[in-house]
């Protein structure tokens, strides 16, 4: 398998915030945006948490027993300087 070059990963990052920005203030499970966007579940979830360490997303963590799943959302402030960008 070919690796993906960081500008495709940040592209894929900002589809990412698109698909949220789309649904907030509604929460999305890791696998829906993994299905919207045609990627493995764990690559998603990779660079879900790499935008949730610089504070743009923001989860919520459901478990039953082994299974987790975590469903994601904006930040409100990244929500409101998002929309200012694309009202510009």
């Amino acid at each position: 398998m070919s690796k993906i070059s960081q500008e495709k990963i940040e592209k894929i990052k900002d589809e990412i915030i698109r698909i949220l920005y789309e649904d907030y203030p509604q929460f999305k499970y890791t696998s829906q945006i993994s299905n919207i966007l045609l990627r493995d579940k764990e690559f998603i979830l990779d660079l879900l948490k790499e935008l949730k360490k610089l504070n743009l997303v923001i989860s919520i963590e459901e478990s039953k027993g082994k299974n987790v799943k975590r469903k994601w959302s904006l930040n409100k402030i990244t929500y409101e300087k998002y929309k200012e960008l694309l009202n510009i």
